[in-house]
């Protein structure tokens, strides 16, 4: 990631990778323009990626239609018949 921020640098987007959402890319610009030691930015990455995991947890939680399958101790096998029974129910109703 930190090689694409540099590359996307030298192509001008300096300034566009404010703007840019996806966790990293704001935190490794402020590294490499000195505001940040890599160590922070490291730091401000993994936060940032549990804050958004936490999120996207959240509203899945609120989606009516998800469907959790649980894959902990379960075989290949296990799972795809879940997957096929949870079809199979979602095309009944």
């Amino acid at each position: 990631l930190l090689e694409e921020v540099k590359r996307l640098r030298e192509k001008g987007y300096k300034e566009a990778l404010h703007n840019i959402k996806t966790v990293g890319y704001y935190e490794l610009n402020q590294y490499l323009k000195g505001k940040l030691s890599k160590e922070e930015a490291i730091e401000e990455i993994k936060q940032n990626t549990r804050q958004y995991a936490k999120r996207q947890i959240s509203w899945f939680r609120n989606q009516t239609d998800t469907h959790w399958i649980d894959f902990d101790n379960k075989s290949k096998s296990e799972i795809v018949k879940a997957i096929i029974q949870i079809y199979k129910e979602y095309n009944v109703k």
